[in-house]
């Protein structure tokens, strides 16, 4: 119990201190499955490969499918718009009526032109009322510009069946992000342009701004913009690693944000949303990949590696094997080289090499498993003005052989995030839930049990010239092994992860000498060996080129024998009574000053520290009396400091 005790004492201890490291304190959640819905096809509720979401403000979701050249509402009340005006629908979005805007373009007829008409291929947005009826279609630039000198323009058929050619304006079908403030205007993210339009709500535009660059009201790529209702413009700046805030003119307020993976940080952030409390919701492309060697489920394609259950804990039984033969070979060559016989002592010895030289090639042969690989993600949460308030993260497991290519496609304003598997064509959405230490649920949890029985019946006849046995012997052994390891990301720079290994063995033995019964004997034994560890992994800089982390890590082992070998005549009370123990206890840290400067240190104390156990034994003679106890204690301890550098 006291054991035990300590065991979380140093639990507790290493949690302690990996909640003082700066970015371990933040409000950490986790998103919760709901339900999953869609699927490859053209069907009710099913889409293609290039989608897009939007959400009203009853929590409706709509989806554009630019495959199909549809708009659905995936929930009630479903519709289905599948209109001719469609070419290729990309982004989408609703405003407070229930009208939707979507991204498109289309053909506008040259005034004037013939033998062939010619018409223009614009960008624009085509709106629909709540029910799905077609309301209008607003052009982003001017409809009756004809071609400057020679325009490259493909063959088309007109809506009369007549031949006509249409031109391709410069990025006619590029991608834009949309937005409609509760005063429905019209904002559209230009993102190869660089620049933000402004339309009244009869789609009139009003206003051009933003360009551009790294300053103040400059972009670069971005992704993603929405209003607030306060009418404010807040746009994922991506090239710069940022969020830009506007006003409903487009005069810059302010930014917040820098490259980088800490708390408040971005990589290339392109999704946004704000909760009706102000909240807003960022999501970027920064990933933070686990790769563990000695993770349970790190064998082939993500299984439970083979070896997981019969890992050593203390001193395994070769090495004890080793170690007993070498006290016999000391033993030996004191006795026997001052006589002149050698052959036992050098056939030992060579039986010692050959022992070693396979212990040695075992070592060298064994295979590392195939690494455990998971990637996580993250999704921010700021206030208004910038401040940091907390964070999301999701996991996607890479030997999942469902979820193993999970992507972020949209979050909706109730705190819901949609993650696409792009492999089977579904949308999966998640509930960002409350910060909770820890979740069972969010861990990798992992169980084995093993049990074995094993009977073993020896005679021996010594070629005397009788056919009778002259001894006789029978082993019964029961062994149990359980395995039990759970690995929990506290945070997506922060992992914590325990392992407990348990192996009991009970035998008995019955020996029989038919000549002389005095040498009989039965003999029981039973112990267990137990391995209790803990890893604390913080990365301090999870960047891949100047990648940097710290461990801090605590191993329990201990283990216990009993042993009694007695004889089976009633009449003596002749009896062997051993017990053994063994403990030991492992801790350390490893600290990346720079990414090729690393400062360890680690503890060690092993008792034994040659053998399985420190042992004492009793000896009594027939008549129950002690007549000889032994005793047999080595220990040691190790303080190791290291540092390596690479240059």
């Amino acid at each position: 119990m006291q054991k035990t005790i300590r065991c979380f004492g140093w639990l507790g201890f290493i949690l302690a201190a990996f909640y003082a490291l700066p970015d371990a304190c933040d409000a950490v959640s986790r998103l919760a499955f709901q339900e999953e819905f869609g699927g490859k096809g053209s069907g009710a509720g099913q889409f293609g490969r290039e989608i897009y979401l939007a959400f009203d403000g009853e929590g409706g979701v709509y989806l554009s499918d630019s495959d199909n050249r549809r708009v659905q509402r995936l929930t009630e009340p479903v519709l289905d718009i599948r209109s001719e005006r469609f070419r290729h629908p990309k982004d989408l979005t609703v405003d407070d009526a229930g009208r939707m805007y979507v991204v498109d373009w289309q053909s506008v007829y040259i005034e004037g032109t013939g033998n062939p008409k010619l018409y223009n291929f614009l960008p624009c947005i085509h709106v629909f009322d709540a029910e799905g009826a077609f309301v209008r279609t607003i052009s982003m630039r001017a409809e009756q510009e004809r071609p400057k000198g020679l325009t490259e323009a493909v063959v088309i058929v007109d809506e009369e069946g007549a031949y006509s050619l249409g031109i391709k304006s410069t990025g006619y079908d590029r991608d834009f992000r949309i937005a409609v403030s509760r005063h429905r205007e019209i904002y559209l993210l230009d993102v190869q342009r660089n620049a933000i339009l402004k339309f009244d709500p009869e789609g009139n535009k009003v206003a051009t701004f933003a360009s551009y660059g790294a300053g103040d009201a400059q972009l670069d790529g971005a992704q993603d913009l929405i209003v607030d209702e306060e009418g404010a413009v807040y746009v994922a700046d991506a090239g710069n690693h940022r969020i830009v805030v506007f006003d409903g003119d487009g005069d810059f307020l302010f930014a917040f944000g820098r490259k980088g993976l800490r708390s408040g940080e971005f990589i290339r952030p392109f999704a946004l949303a704000m909760d009706p409390g102000g909240r807003l919701s960022v999501a970027d492309e920064g990933k933070f990949e686990r790769r563990f060697e000695d993770h349970p489920f790190g064998g082939p394609k993500g299984r439970v590696r083979s070896d997981w259950l019969t890992e050593t804990l203390l001193v395994d039984a070769q090495s004890d094997h080793l170690y007993e033969l070498r006290q016999r070979l000391d033993e030996l060559e004191y006795s026997l080289t001052g006589s002149g016989q050698t052959r036992e002592l050098v056939d030992l010895k060579r039986r010692v090499e050959e022992l070693e030289e396979d212990a040695g090639r075992e070592r060298e042969e064994e295979e590392a498993p195939e690494k455990y690989l998971k990637v996580l993600r993250r999704i921010q949460v700021f206030e208004r003005d910038g401040t940091f308030v907390g964070k999301a993260i999701f996991a996607v497991d890479k030997n999942d052989p469902q979820l193993h290519d999970l992507s972020f496609q949209a979050m909706d304003f109730l705190g819901n995030v949609y993650l696409r598997d792009a492999s089977r064509y579904t949308l999966r959405q998640y509930r960002i839930g409350d910060p909770r230490f820890p979740r069972w649920r969010d861990m990798e949890r992992a169980y084995g049990v093993r049990a074995t029985k094993e009977d073993e019946l020896f005679r021996e006849d010594f070629g005397d010239l009788d056919d009778l046995i002259d001894e006789k012997s029978r082993r019964d052994r029961w062994t149990l092994q359980q395995a039990f390891s759970f690995n929990y990301d506290l945070s997506e720079r922060l992992n914590f992860s325990f392992k407990d290994r348990y192996h009991y063995t009970r035998r008995s033995d019955a020996d029989q000498d038919l000549d002389k019964p005095e040498n009989d004997s039965e003999i029981g034994e039973d112990g267990y060996d137990n391995a209790f560890g803990i890893n604390m992994r913080y990365v301090l800089d999870p960047n891949r080129y100047s990648y940097r982390e710290m461990n801090l890590f605590a191993k329990r082992l201990d283990g216990y024998t009993t042993y009694l070998r007695t004889s089976p005549d009633p009449g003596s009370e002749e009896r062997t009574d051993r017990t053994g123990d063994a403990g030991a206890w492992l801790l350390g840290s490893d600290y990346d000053l720079t990414r090729d400067i690393n400062l360890s240190v680690g503890y060690s104390r092993f008792e034994p520290d040659q053998t399985r156990r420190n042992y004492r034994t009793y000896l009594y003679d027939d008549l129950g009396r002690l007549y000889r106890v032994d005793e047999h204690f080595n220990r040691k301890s190790v303080l190791v400091g290291e540092l390596k550098i690479k240059f």
